[in-house]
């Protein structure tokens, strides 16, 4: 059953309902409920409630209520003719879901320069001085004179080489959040297990590359249709992407990244305080986890 509504005690969808309508921008639909009229009020406001409930007939869909028109079902009516309170059997509701944000934005997005800087260590290194060619050097009978470095003093350790990575920081604001998922803070400081598609970015982040930096969260209070006290969150994520991946290491010899191995060790199966050689294991810095409940619109790809 697609919609709960708990508040009221019956209510039913009309033939004919729901009503979709695709266009390239944006997406809209209708659906039409029958309850009690005296109910009317609970619906609605159960339907508004948090900033409008998402469209329920499409898993993940970004579409929101955003009005719901009430009109009598029937004709008949109970109580005196011609008076203020006339009172009817059932109420028609119709609810209209839309995906554009008529009264502020849900979801903004925005990409921001940053980067890290990688420490190269100062073994092997030395300061040089440049030999220039000798004027008077022949190539054809010696190689002597050539011009060339030679290495005078080595590096102290203060004055080792850096490295400059490139990268960027992913940001999401997401308004009129009605809960705050629940293991938030439990993946701070951890990866993507997975490769992630941003459909408003139009680009793939591969498995490892994103890392969740610590969130913001702050409440709005407001008041519905019911008089009911309504809290809504909004929540600033923030990635930084590092294309090379945050588990693999700069290796000097070939001035790539690479992955690292370490030896594994275990607890044994006849005596749990001897540890126990389990075999050559890749070493992570940082946990790879699912971040699809932090991003439910957002597709993941292979896991």
């Amino acid at each position: 059953m697609p919609y709960p509504y708990p508040e009221v005690s019956t209510w039913e969808e009309m033939s004919g309902s729901p009503v979709e309508k695709w266009s390239y921008f944006a997406f809209q639909s209708t659906v039409t409920l029958l309850c009690p009229w005296d109910e009317r009020t609970l619906l609605a406001a159960s339907i508004m409630s948090g900033g409008g409930e998402f469209y329920p007939r499409i898993p993940q869909s970004t579409a929101r209520a955003r009005n719901v028109d009430i009109v009598p079902f029937d004709a008949q009516v109970t109580g005196v003719s011609g008076a203020i309170a006339t009172k009817y059997e059932k109420a028609q509701i119709t609810i209209t879901y839309d995906s554009n944000c008529p009264d502020g934005d849900l979801i903004q997005e925005s990409m921001e320069p940053s980067c890290d800087m990688l420490q190269l260590g100062i073994i092997g290194f030395a300061w040089g001085k440049w030999i220039p060619r000798e004027p008077d050097f022949d190539p054809t009978f010696s190689e002597i004179g050539e011009a060339h470095w030679i290495k005078e003093s080595p590096l102290l350790e203060e004055e080792g080489p850096a490295k400059v990575v490139p990268m960027f920081d992913w940001k999401l604001t997401i308004h009129k959040v009605i809960q705050v998922p629940d293991m938030m803070d439990e993946i701070v400081g951890k990866v993507n297990d997975r490769d992630i598609i941003s459909p408003t970015l139009k680009q793939i982040f591969k498995k490892g590359t994103l890392l969740f930096n610590p969130p913001t969260a702050s409440r709005t209070l407001t008041v519905d249709t019911n008089m009911t006290w309504q809290k809504t969150w909004e929540l600033s994520y923030r990635f930084t992407h590092r294309v090379t991946g945050w588990n693999y290491y700069w290796r000097r010899a070939t001035r790539k990244w690479h992955q690292i191995v370490y030896d594994h060790f275990a607890p044994g199966d006849n005596d749990p305080n001897v540890m126990v050689f389990t075999g050559v294991k890749e070493y992570k810095s940082y946990e790879e986890v699912d971040f699809s409940p932090l991003l439910p619109w957002i597709t993941p790809q292979n896991a």
